[in-house]
């Protein structure tokens, strides 16, 4: 007969079986409860940070333009695509000995005193009129099947030449509602590419300033004496400006552009010098396609890099078209003092009077707006351009 405890006894061992269910059950809550919490911490972090970096505007830029890529390529993916083309070897070949026994030489059975020299030489005009239009054929069907198909990684790839204007031409479309949307395509996303550019070029310039202020510091503990000479003197830097030598600028776009041709080197297995030609040849925007990516998988690697190489190089440019535009003014300045004798307080004063707007001009983009600091100017100018003049030097 089964034995029955008292009401408490039984009210304790199920508290007993209960409560280590419970406890798991609350534990696992709050467990959750504090992934949830941290994940929401981490995401308000990120806010902070994007917001105080002020990278709104770059992360909004660059979504759209994703965006667009995507729709782009999903839209001629869809009007382009079609089987690839297959090579037959053994039927080209098998078309190829039809026409040579269709031939007058042919019809010897290619006897072994018959060498190939003979038996192009002996072909009549209509023969070799019919080869050349079974070969061209060929050509036509293998070049077709060499060319990367228009699945959606393709089509996307295909999309950012066009909006970067690179146009390699390894990927073009032949139908004629592809062309004309790709011209309409172009039209909107040319812009658009463009603006984030100057998004990306701004954020690029600036960490090409703070490297080439830590290489110059760097620099100047081994050569205190060094000196440039700084273009942008008493004025701000503009978006995707740099103030550095040209020759630190030119340095950073070789170190960046050796890197990524060595990427390139690991992901499609080239060797260092057509990766390097490659890696110029887009960022400078020519494309001629002799050289193409075809690995699909690293697709996003590719435009990514196109898009940090083009920013690098335009602000590298900048910086060398900055010194040429500076070096042509000191050039002329130079010239200025001579012709006007500027070596003492006096003809500072009848060099302004006579009202040269070209001095003037040179005068308060140098930071000396008001004509009292004439004098000031044309001692510091004196001082400044001559010991460059002197030493003939360059940036």
């Amino acid at each position: 007969m089964p034995r029955f405890g008292s009401k408490e006894e039984n009210t304790a061992e199920n508290t007993k079986r209960i409560l280590p269910n419970f406890r798991a059950s609350k534990f696992k809550a709050k467990l959750e409860g504090t992934k949830i919490k941290g994940t929401l911490k981490c995401l308000t972090w990120v806010k902070k940070k994007i917001k105080k970096k002020g990278a709104i505007f770059p992360l909004f830029m660059i979504l759209v333009n994703t965006i667009y890529l995507a729709i782009g390529g999903i839209i001629f993916m869809s009007l382009e695509r079609s089987p690839k083309a297959k090579i037959d070897t053994s039927k080209d070949l098998i078309e190829i000995f039809s026409v040579l026994k269709r031939s007058y030489i042919g019809n010897l059975s290619f006897p072994d005193n018959v060498s190939s020299l003979d038996m192009v030489g002996n072909l009549t005009t209509a023969d070799l009129h019919r080869f050349e239009k079974l070969l061209s054929k060929i050509h036509v069907s293998r070049a077709l099947s060499a060319k990367p198909q228009w699945n959606i990684l393709n089509s996307i790839y295909f999309c950012m030449t066009v909006t970067t204007t690179i146009g390699y031409g390894s990927l073009a479309p032949v139908t004629v509602p592809g062309r004309v949307i790709c011209v309409i395509y172009a039209l909107l996303g040319i812009p658009l590419t463009l603006a984030l550019l100057a998004v990306v070029g701004k954020i690029v310039g600036d960490y090409i300033n703070d490297t080439c202020a830590l290489v110059l510091k760097w620099f100047r503990h081994l050569y205190p004496d060094y000196e440039y000479e700084n273009m942008n003197q008493n004025q701000e830097l503009g978006d995707g400006q740099i103030d550095a030598p040209l020759w630190l600028g030119l340095l950073i776009l070789f170190i960046f552009t050796t890197i990524t041709a060595g990427l390139c080197c690991w992901m499609e297995g080239w060797d260092f010098g057509t990766s390097f030609y490659f890696q110029f040849v887009t960022y400078l925007t020519i494309g001629f396609g002799d050289v193409v990516p075809t690995s699909e998988k690293y697709t996003f690697v590719y435009i990514l890099l196109t898009l940090l190489g083009l920013s690098v190089l335009s602000v590298t440019l900048s910086l060398i078209a900055t010194n040429l535009h500076h070096q042509v003014q000191k050039a002329n300045f130079l010239e200025k003092l001579k012709q006007r004798d500027i070596s003492t307080t006096a003809s500072v004063g009848s060099g302004e009077e006579s009202g040269d707007e070209e001095y003037d001009s040179t005068r308060r983009r140098s930071g000396y707006q008001s004509d009292e600091d004439s004098e000031q100017f044309a001692e510091d100018a004196t001082k400044y351009y001559g010991a460059y003049g002197d030493s003939g030097g360059t940036s």
